[in-house]
């Protein structure tokens, strides 16, 4: 019994492994990949094809490459969240990649602290945890790509307003924009343009923004850009006036991450002194540390105080996060 799960472990790795490698070798000797990139060396310039993929490729993109899985992940529920999570990202792999990867991590990590005789609850919840970095990292790359496109929003409006005023329409007031400035704000309005020439309104478009970049801010603007067109009205004064809240705001919560930066650091070291100290007496008396790893009531106290400092940990950062 004891030699049965790690061989279901290292089966499960192994047949995972070679999905991955499969899955690189068919894109990469898929005949049509060769044509397209051509094609795009003639008609796109390099800077255009450095661009990532369209929000409406994305919007359409399959789960996974492989229709099995494809038809598993459309059975699951919840997978439109996850699947909303990796469009917001700007991740360039799908879901069963991503998926696949979590995996493959949790269970190398379960093989790993197995070998090292660490008890089962032990290994499965360290698993859990590095199964979940691949997530926790595409949440922080959304929220860093949800600030920057906030910090970016106010001179948008702002160009469109003068746009508007100088007898421009709307559209031509967004293609202003994906103009001149960059990433994220650029590519996004210039997909935008891309969506409404291939048909759908303004107000479908911006709804779309409003989906990927889920903020306040962001909101406020494609609301009152479809509430203007809906109701009539000056859209140069009112994105005037958007602009302005959305510079008072940003104003206001740079003012308040500055006040909360001393308890957000005396939570991190709340959070880290049981780690630092775990390290220290490892080194000055290794027979305490040994008790916590090879004993098995130590192993399970340190099971609880694993839980119970997370539990802290978010604890701490949900005191310290302010809202606007």
């Amino acid at each position: 019994m004891n030699i049965l799960i790690p061989a279901l472990l290292i089966f499960i790795v192994a047949v995972m492994v070679i999905e991955l490698f499969s899955m690189a070798i068919r894109n990469a000797r898929d005949p049509n990949r060769g044509t397209v990139r051509k094609r795009l060396r003639k008609i796109v310039p390099i800077v255009e094809r450095k661009r990532k993929q369209s929000n409406i490729t994305k919007q359409n993109r399959q789960l996974s490459t492989v229709s099995f899985f494809q038809k598993i992940y459309e059975s699951l529920p919840g997978i439109n969240a996850l699947n909303k999570l990796i469009i917001q990202a700007d991740c360039r792999y799908n879901l069963g990649t991503v998926v696949l990867v979590s995996l493959l991590l949790g269970l190398v990590s379960t093989i790993v602290l197995k070998y090292f005789r660490f008890s089962l609850p032990l290994a499965i919840t360290a698993a859990l945890l590095v199964a979940a970095l691949p997530w926790l990292i595409l949440m922080r790359k959304r929220h860093n790509l949800i600030q920057r496109f906030k910090r970016q929003l106010p001179e948008a409006t702002g160009l469109i307003a003068r746009s508007l005023r100088a007898g421009h329409s709307l559209p031509t007031g967004m293609g202003m924009v994906a103009e001149e400035f960059g990433s994220p704000i650029g590519p996004v309005f210039k997909e935008a343009i891309e969506e409404i020439n291939y048909g759908a309104s303004v107000t479908e478009a911006l709804k779309k923004i409003g989906l990927r970049f889920d903020s306040q801010e962001t909101h406020f603007f494609v609301m009152g850009v479809a509430l203007q067109r809906d109701t009539g009205g000056n859209l140069a004064e009112i994105l005037d006036n958007l602009s302005r809240m959305i510079r008072e705001r940003y104003r206001l919560e740079a003012k308040v991450k500055i006040l909360s930066t001393e308890s957000k650091w005396t939570a991190w070291a709340m959070a880290l002194i049981p780690v630092v100290l775990f390290i220290i007496l490892h080194f000055i008396n290794p027979k305490h540390t040994r008790f916590l790893m090879e004993d098995p009531t130590g192993r399970t106290a340190l099971l609880i105080a694993i839980i119970f400092a997370g539990l802290g940990a978010i604890v701490m950062r949900k005191m310290v996060n302010f809202k606007i």
